[in-house]
């Protein structure tokens, strides 16, 4: 009975994948787990260009069922970056915003929709 009261009192923390660079490391990762109560499930290192690191992303979050994928180095996004591809199966954090899932370049303010 105590693991069932405990169960119920815990919040739920969105499963998630991080995506770093070689060449970023992990500066500001835990701080955004933490900030946005997330469990890390897995994590991706690469030095991949942006399109297929992208595509890796959705991958690994496809393959862990992450309901998040953090990109610390990221800030905000460009309408045409690949990044976008991201938001189809997940919500994706970068280190500067939060994009929902299914958000598209249109959906974003001051895209003119």
């Amino acid at each position: 009975m105590e693991v069932l009261k405990h169960a119920i009192g815990t919040r739920h923390m969105k499963r998630t994948v991080a995506l770093l660079h070689n060449d970023h490391g992990a500066s500001g990762l835990d701080a955004l787990l933490q900030r946005n109560g997330l469990r890390l499930v897995f994590t991706v290192r690469t030095d991949s260009p942006a399109v297929l690191a992208a595509l890796i992303a959705v991958q690994h979050a496809l393959e862990h069922a992450a309901e998040v994928v953090v990109i610390p180095h990221l800030g905000s996004l460009e309408p045409d970056t690949p990044w976008w591809v991201i938001t189809d199966v997940a919500e994706l954090i970068t280190g500067t915003h939060v994009y929902p899932p299914r958000a598209g370049i249109f959906d974003m303010p001051g895209n003119g929709s």
